[in-house]
């Protein structure tokens, strides 16, 4: 959704609950985005719901999703100098430092070529958990983003293939065997709503919509280099998100840990 016009857009990729049950979808999963709704998907469900039959009621199966391309915010130049993140303590990390980084852990994903997987990513306010989503995002996969204590039930239900483990030196955990899901090109994150107005549920965001709304924020707000964006917010959820995202898009400061921003600003 967005503002009118002139006023702020922060939210403009987040929308459209993830539909259906999980728990009984079977071993592969479609996750399907929201503009790839119509007749086929309509008929996808009501055969699965048993109500089609006969010959001339045939459905197709949909076709397997192909690997996508990776979503990179931080672009690729690999000896950019501009500062990125402030570490607690004031050291500063420039963009060429972190690409590196996220391209280290980025080596201990599978191929994304040999199927793309659902990692789970819980996403705290420290380096390590967002080089984990950074480099989940650049390797063309598909992360499932929760909060740092994500209810078990959760993660029994949606069965991630990769766990991010939230440590330098062994990024992630991947499960034996090929993927378990058929996620469709254009996911990009399954992101969880806070539950306010109801149960907790899944929202798609697609590497489009992703980009975009990093962008229609930057460009709203008139961020620019030399801007130093707290991370306050819980980053699990889509306006912390979105901090970090249209920060880093632009090339705008990010600073994860709100005691070392307050001191580097002298309060």
């Amino acid at each position: 959704r967005s503002a009118p016009r002139g006023g702020r857009q922060h939210a403009a990729a987040f929308g459209a609950d993830l539909a259906g049950n999980p728990g009984k979808a079977g071993r592969h999963r479609r996750f399907i985005p929201a503009g790839v709704v119509g007749r086929a998907s309509h008929q996808y469900r009501r055969a699965r719901a048993g109500q089609l039959a006969g010959p001339a009621q045939t459905v197709r199966p949909l076709a397997a999703p192909t690997a996508g391309p990776s979503l990179d915010l931080l672009g690729e130049q690999h000896d950019d100098v501009r500062s990125a993140v402030v570490l607690p303590g004031g050291r500063v990390l420039d963009r060429g430092q972190l690409r590196t980084r996220v391209i280290a852990a980025a080596a201990h994903l599978p191929d994304a070529a040999d199927g793309r997987r659902l990692v789970h990513v819980p996403l705290s306010r420290d380096l390590d958990a967002v080089v984990a989503h950074l480099a989940v995002l650049a390797a063309g996969h598909v992360g499932l983003v929760t909060a740092p204590d994500a209810p078990q039930d959760l993660l029994d239900r949606w069965s991630p293939d990769v766990r991010a483990t939230g440590e330098g030196a062994i990024p992630f955990e991947v499960d034996r065997g090929g993927p378990r899901h058929l996620l469709h090109d254009g996911l990009a994150l399954l992101l969880q709503t806070s539950g306010s107005t109801g149960s907790p549920k899944l929202v798609r965001l697609s590497r489009e919509g992703v980009l975009s709304n990093a962008r229609a924020i930057a460009a709203s707000l008139g961020l620019r280099e030399g801007d130093v964006a707290l991370t306050t917010l819980p980053l699990h959820y889509c306006f912390g998100l979105s901090v970090l995202h249209s920060q880093l898009v632009d090339e705008i400061t990010t600073e994860p840990d709100y005691d070392a921003a307050m001191a580097s600003l002298g309060a």
